[in-house]
Order: structure tokens, then C-alpha cells, then sequence
């Protein structure tokens, strides 16, 4: 595109290209054939702003795409991350050079003072997903710009993808699952945090689902509700009878307005105009799980849904559409069956102790 062309290096060697025609820069971390008379160098590198600009660019088409905003939210703090980084080190450009040391910076910044980028709490290092999500985010970036003619070609081509090895995360047992509702009966807000938390156990979802929906979107009458997932993709979600018990009596009294979010924010032991935020939402799951001893997350509870569901029978067809999962792939992995699971299976279907062995 014309209006995003760059200005080359080395105009004398491409005044016969069209307007259309993508420009080049030199760059030390970018290989290049030598000029012809209608060849312009190859770039693979953008100047510090340029790469602000075009991230701003690149979230607007993400948005057009109907990424989530929780999705989109990412990108953004990623992308800043990156602009920090090039800051931290005075680089001008961000080309194949720039972004090796950028992933180096990334897995052991923890190790500087002042702790990665510059935030004196972050002195752990990061998981390995945590890398992979980085290069996949910053690879669909300088993707779209070479799509889009700004760049000949990405500058994170010649950096590999991080290996990641398959972490076997367990759900919560029994007897976990049971604690952490004591330690919400046992909260400021008793009602909400038993019917909050029963909800996450028995339909597995997501925290951004959660947070999001109304009192208007549950039908206590079929035990069901509706969510929007990732990629605005709709599905309904069901509940069992005792968590619409809880629901019932969670708002029976105060009685909220058909329109109110289902979990508000807490002011001052008072119900907000405001749902809960996510933050909020993951700080309290937190807090509970600390309270008798049982670390855990949202993300774990939604584990446990999917895996109580297959250990009681459920098909893994019917897991996957209640997980909101595009295909089967992805509940596969996401899935991690219990070691004592296993070992009471084996207990109950040796194959040896089957046999009418005399």
C-alpha cells in the first residue's frame, strides 16, 4: 500500500517500482540480495515508533476480527512489553537481533534489578508457556504487517517457536473441592462466594464468562444460562440442583435488579453497580483456597468440572461443547486425569483379576 510504504535506503534503486511496491531498509539483523535497477532492499526491521504505530493498527484489526477482549487486552500488554524493552535497552529498530535478546531479556529479566520490566515484584522467572505466548502473539503481529506491505518479511522468522512440555496438571480432589465451599460459607459474603464458586464447579466456566453475565441471563426455572466464549462464540451452560439451590438463596435477598451483574464488586460489604473485575474474581478464588489450605485458581476449577464430568461417564464429545472447546484437540490437553483416578480404575478393571483364575 502506498500510504504505508517505507522510505528506502536506496532510492536510486528503485525509481522504476510502482507506488504500490513495498520499500526497503538496511537493517543488521535483516539478509538481503544485492539491489538491482527495479529491486529494492529487503526489510525485516521497524523503528521503535513504527512498531507503536502499527500495534495500534494491528489491535484495531484484531478488534475487526472479534477477538476477545480479554484476547485483544493481551496483545496490548505484550506489545507494550516489547516497546518497554526496546526502550530499556536504547535500540531505535527492532529487527532479528533486537528480538533474540528480546526473548533472552524475557526469560531471565527476573534476574535484573529492579525485577522484569522494571516492576520490583516480578523476580520469578516465567513459564515456558508463558515465552511460547509471547512469540506466537508477536509472530501474528509481523505477520500482518507483511500481509499488509509493511514489511518484506517478519524478523521473527529465523527465531524458533519455544519447545513446551506438556504440564500433567491435576483437578482439586473431593476432599479440596469441599474445603474451599466451607471457606466461602465461612466469608464476608457467604451466599455469593458458595453460589460463585458452586457455579465454576459445575459448569466449567471461564473466568471472563463469569464475570460477564447478568441476573437476567439465568434461568433458575432449567437450571441453565447463556454465555458468550472465546470468538463471540454463544453456548448454553447447565447447573445442577445444588447450585440453583444456592443460586436461590444467593438472590433471594438483597433482591437484585434484572439488569445487575450477577456477582457484583463489594463496596464496603455493599453490592456495586459494577461486576466483579476479573482481578477480584481471581483474587478471591485465591483467597479462599489460602484460607484452608488449598492453592487454586479459577482455571483449576474448570480442570475439575471437566474432569469430575468424564470420571462420572460423560462422553468426551459432550465435555468438549460444555468446555466451549473448538475441537477435541484442545479438551485432550486440557484434561489431566488424577493419579488416584488411575490407580482406582485399574484396581476396579484389572484385566488379571477379572480372569476366574483358580
Amino acid at each position: 500500500m502506498a500510504s504505508r510504504a517505507l522510505v528506502s535506503q536506496n532510492a536510486s534503486a528503485t525509481k522504476n517500482t510502482t507506488a504500490g511496491k513495498k520499500s526497503g531498509r538496511n537493517s543488521a539483523s535483516a539478509e538481503s540480495s544485492p539491489p538491482t535497477e527495479n529491486t529494492a532492499t529487503l526489510s525485516a526491521a521497524l523503528s521503535r515508533a513504527e512498531i507503536e504505530q502499527y500495534a495500534e493498527e494491528w489491535l484495531l484489526h484484531c478488534e475487526l476480527e472479534q477477538r476477545s477482549p480479554a484476547t485483544t487486552q493481551t496483545r496490548r500488554v505484550f506489545l507494550k512489553c516489547l516497546c518497554w524493552f526496546l526502550d530499556h535497552r536504547g535500540f531505535e529498530e527492532c529487527g532479528t537481533g533486537e528480538l533474540r535478546q528480546f526473548f533472552h531479556y524475557l526469560a531471565h529479566g527476573h534476574e535484573e534489578p529492579g525485577g522484569r520490566w522494571g516492576i520490583p515484584r516480578l523476580t520469578r522467572p516465567p513459564r515456558p508457556i508463558t515465552i511460547k505466548d509471547y512469540h506466537v502473539c508477536l509472530s501474528l503481529f509481523f505477520d500482518w504487517m507483511v500481509r499488509e506491505e509493511i514489511l518484506d518479511a517478519s524478523p521473527l522468522a529465523r527465531i524458533e517457536r519455544p519447545m513446551v512440555r506438556e504440564e500433567v496438571k491435576q483437578p482439586l480432589s473431593k476432599e479440596q473441592v469441599e474445603a474451599l465451599l466451607r471457606a466461602a460459607k465461612r466469608s464476608p459474603t457467604p451466599r455469593r462466594d458458595e453460589a460463585l464458586v458452586l457455579m465454576l464447579l459445575d459448569s466449567g466456566v471461564r473466568a471472563s464468562e463469569l464475570i460477564s453475565l447478568q441476573v437476567q441471563d439465568i434461568d433458575l426455572r432449567n437450571g441453565s444460562f447463556e454465555v458468550t466464549g472465546k470468538g463471540n462464540k454463544k453456548r448454553t451452560c447447565y447447573l445442577g440442583k445444588a447450585t440453583v439451590k444456592a443460586l436461590m438463596a444467593y438472590l433471594r435477598k438483597p433482591k437484585l435488579p434484572p439488569k445487575s451483574p450477577l456477582f457484583p464488586g463489594m463496596r464496603n460489604g455493599v453490592p456495586s453497580r459494577d461486576p466483579l473485575s476479573r482481578n477480584g474474581l481471581l483474587h478471591l478464588i485465591y483467597r479462599l483456597g489460602q484460607d484452608v489450605g488449598v492453592p487454586t485458581n479459577v482455571h483449576q476449577l474448570r480442570r475439575t468440572f471437566a474432569t469430575s464430568m468424564l470420571e462420572a461417564g460423560a462422553d468426551i464429545i459432550s465435555v468438549r461443547d460444555m468446555l466451549g472447546h473448538t475441537n477435541i484437540q484442545m479438551t485432550l490437553k486440557y484434561l489431566a486425569v488424577s493419579q488416584s483416578h488411575i490407580e482406582s480404575q485399574h484396581r476396579q478393571f484389572s484385566p488379571a483379576d477379572r480372569l476366574k483364575i483358580r
